[in-house]
């Protein structure tokens, strides 16, 4: 306390001392009543505070959201829990490695999938591989080749705009996606989000970091490939 609430207190004493038992207890349950309602408003404005905080942040910067299905195995399982992220596309560009959430045309649900092309290039399946302008894309998180897929199924090669984004799912043989014209290509507006974490179950929560594909830049192209075995 400081002094000048040192002083009030004791002012408050002094009349309390002046009062009869009766004026006594009569004050004393007022103030009593008075402090107890202060703090409940207190709490309240808190919570309510919290509540609106909770809301902001729920909307514009973090969600949760549960995997659904085993399109993202062995990366994601059905049931895991994750972080998104729904800033960060607001000041970056989403990258090649990204797990993304997005809503497709006419689907009620989200997705949860991995950018695997940018904007610009050109994206192609065969022999159980990808490859981006030529060049194998290396992915060490997968556990199976990569084929089309059969529902109604893209053209390949394909060019991807200048404002298009190609995803896929990690488990390639049990995942609809951009392989596939019910899905489609992405733009940055269908994405909600990038999951940045793993927080459920809690023996597996993890941060998801960048993936480098460095062979991407230090690769040689399948007609590069094909001349040099020609010569």
């Amino acid at each position: 306390m400081d002094e000048k609430e040192v002083k009030e207190l004791n002012e408050e004493v002094k009349k309390i001392d002046k009062m009869t038992s009766k004026n006594k207890e009569t004050f004393l349950e007022k103030n009593v009543k008075n402090v107890v309602l202060r703090e409940i408003l207190e709490w309240i404005e808190v919570l309510v505070v919290a509540f609106i905080l909770a809301m902001v942040i729920k909307t514009f910067v973090i969600e949760t959201t549960e995997v659904s299905g085993e399109s993202m195995m062995t990366t994601l399982h059905h049931k895991e829990k994750l972080l998104v992220n729904r800033f960060i596309y607001k000041f970056t560009t989403p990258d090649r490695g990204d797990i993304i959430v997005f809503l497709p045309d006419n689907e009620n649900r989200n997705y949860i999938k991995r950018i695997i092309g940018l904007p610009g290039e050109t994206i192609d399946i065969k022999e159980g591989k990808v490859f981006v302008n030529g060049v194998e894309l290396v992915e060490d998180y997968l556990t199976q080749e990569t084929f089309n897929i059969i529902r109604n199924p893209k053209t390949f090669p394909y060019t991807l705009a200048e404002d298009e984004y190609f995803a896929m799912g990690d488990n390639r043989g049990n995942s609809l996606d951009s392989r596939s014209e019910d899905v489609g290509v992405l733009t940055v507006d269908k994405m909600r989000g990038k999951a940045i974490c793993r927080i459920y179950p809690f023996d597996k929560m993890c941060v998801f970091g960048d993936i480098e594909y460095s062979n991407l830049n230090e690769g040689t192209s399948s007609e590069d490939i094909t001349m040099e075995e020609a010569n």
